[in-house]
């Protein structure tokens, strides 16, 4: 499609159109992935906060439950009855010793009873050379001073771990007289399995785990019959820069993440506790895929929106555009049609409409303006006539009288040329080379009138301008207005001057005389005559500047200056290209 001036794309509705959908759409989804991001993290963080509350009360309550039995194992040195059984130097019946040794081993029944983490409890009384279990009591053999070394490797109150079960040992201050053992010794082991099934409270699915990590034994205990992962998710904890363990941590293991919060570290070592990432975020995957469903369906709406826009909207008015660029080429025949009964329809009604009115006026300016110029035409050439054939017969009767009837046959011949010329019914229109042959017959008709007084010099006319299409009388007239006024009351030395400059695109032919009677003033009112509109007086020499200008769509026309010979000094312009007759003349007035 061709228009008058193509728009930028830029500046189209249609791309206004699109890249508003486009922000919108890009706004979207960029809204969406923000939004699918805070879920994300809000779903983490839940998790971790709710890992967080159950390892914090899973560990306040399994460490107050140690607490306690520890407790009970720091009181169990104060029953008196202990102290009867410690040394056997205590003179006491065997009555009162068998029932302190019952009431010690109740009292480590109680102990063993009191939680069902406890597996087992020992007192022993090295000097008494006694192991008292809940189960029995018994003489200290060689395997039990073995495992004593084991319990007393360590005699702080902290657990520890055997290579089979956890322990806590607590030990009289005063070494007994056997070597260096203390007095009495009160061992409370702690059952593995019991361990787990407290821990396996916190599995409530087979995507959760958690285990305690005592480093200095480097042992791990765990619910999980495989504990593979929970090693691995071990080794992979990270680190502050103070070397701790950060307290919530993202790992993946293979293919698979995990969420993982490190809890405090108690008797039992640090508590880990992970949860698989994949079915916390099953919802939020499926919302993600919805999501992104919802964005796909949205950008095909736009694109079909769009689609349906340009046929709705775009296309009539790129039919509306072609229209007016075939009127602005031209072509007066366009019409258009829609068949919708919508606002185009009678926006292209309209546009016909106009155009038809718009013909008819044209048609009726063209009619009146060609007749008006045709009158003008011919009241120049009634104001040429008379005056000149008066001065012409007068100059052949002169020659005549003298008897010169040479030169008398030679002004009788460009008299018939010339006049042949202004009255033939010929075209408005002719080849350049016409309008020159008649100007050099008026300037020799005029040559012989003034001979002695003026001198013309007038040059060849290029061959290859020829043929150049050109209004009637445009050259001839601007001559007659030299003789007439220019040079009219020059006694001698007259010169006039016709020259033909040509340049790439325009042809310059210049009038220009010596005359000394033109002042600046004078100048200056002509040059005005020429950029006034019209006033209803026309001249000759705005006659032909209006028909050169209308003829070649403002790059011809007439221009005045002052001649380098020092009077007046005319330039026609002459388009070069090409031109059919008249229908540069329509739009003139």
């Amino acid at each position: 499609m061709s228009t008058g001036k193509k728009i930028k794309w830029t500046e189209s509705i249609q791309t206004r159109q699109i890249i508003g959908f486009t922000v919108i759409t890009v706004f979207m989804i960029v809204s969406s992935v923000i939004l699918q991001i805070q879920a994300m993290n809000l779903a983490v963080e839940t998790t971790y906060e709710k890992m967080n509350a159950n390892a914090e009360y899973f560990l306040e309550s399994f460490e107050n439950e140690i607490a306690h039995v520890h407790q009970l194992q720091i009181e169990f040195f104060n029953d008196r009855k202990l102290t009867f059984l410690e040394s056997p130097e205590v003179n006491i019946s065997e009555y009162e010793r068998r029932e302190a040794l019952l009431s010690v081993r109740e009292r480590l029944q109680t102990i063993t009873g009191v939680s069902r983490l406890v597996k087992n409890g020992i007192l022993c009384l090295p000097e008494s050379d006694y192991w008292i279990e809940p189960s029995g009591i018994r003489g200290i053999s060689e395997p039990n001073r073995e495992a004593l070394k084991t319990y007393l490797a360590d005699e702080t109150s902290s657990m520890h771990f055997d290579g089979t079960d956890f322990f806590m040992t607590v030990a009289g201050a005063v070494k007994s007289k056997t070597g260096a053992l203390p007095r009495h010794i009160l061992i409370i082991t702690f059952s593995q399995e019991a361990i787990k099934q407290k821990i396996s409270v916190l599995n409530t699915s087979g995507e959760t785990g958690a285990f305690f990590y005592l480093e200095e034994a480097g042992h791990l205990i765990s619910s999980a019959a495989d504990t593979v992962l929970d090693h691995e998710i071990y080794g992979q904890l990270k680190r502050d820069e103070l070397g701790g363990y950060l307290d919530v941590q993202r790992i993946k293991i293979g293919r698979e993440w995990y969420l993982v919060c490190v809890g405090g570290t108690g008797d039992m070592g640090m508590f880990v506790q992970y949860a698989r990432e994949a079915p916390i975020m099953k919802s939020i995957h499926h919302f993600r895929r919805m999501m992104i469903a919802v964005i796909v369906i949205m950008i095909v709406i736009a694109g079909f929106f769009i689609i349906y826009m340009r046929i709705l909207i775009h296309r009539p008015i790129g039919i509306l555009l072609e229209a007016f660029s075939n009127l602005e080429s031209g072509d007066w025949s366009t019409r258009i049609q829609h068949q919708n009964e919508d606002e185009f329809q009678q926006l292209y009604k309209g546009f016909n409409d106009m155009k038809d009115r718009i013909s008819r006026l044209i048609e009726e300016v063209y009619v009146q303006t060609n007749l008006a110029q045709r009158a003008e035409l011919k009241q120049l050439q009634a104001q040429i006539n008379p005056h000149f054939l008066y001065n012409s017969f007068f100059i052949l009767s002169r020659r005549i009288k003298r008897e010169d009837y040479e030169n008398a046959g030679i002004i009788a011949e460009h008299l018939g040329t010339y006049f042949q010329f202004l009255t033939r019914n010929e075209a408005d229109y002719i080849p350049l080379k016409k309008e020159v042959e008649h100007a050099r017959s008026y300037v020799d008709i005029q040559a012989a009138r003034f001979v002695g007084r003026i001198v013309v010099q007038f040059d060849s006319l290029p061959e290859e301008c020829a043929q150049i299409k050109v209004p009637r009388l445009i050259l001839q007239p601007l001559l007659e207005n030299v003789f007439e006024h220019g040079l009219y009351h020059k006694a001698e030395n007259g010169m006039v001057r016709v020259s033909f400059i040509e340049e790439p695109e325009v042809l310059q032919i210049i009038v220009e005389d010596n005359g000394d009677e033109l002042t600046d003033e004078a100048i200056l009112n002509m040059q005005e005559l020429l950029v006034k509109e019209d006033n209803g007086e026309i001249t000759g020499v705005v006659n032909i500047h209006k028909r050169l200008t209308c003829y070649f769509n403002g790059k011809g026309g007439l221009g005045i200056s002052r001649s380098a010979l020092g009077g007046l000094k005319i330039t026609i312009l002459i388009d070069k290209g090409e031109h059919e007759d008249g229908t540069e003349l329509a739009d003139c007035r």
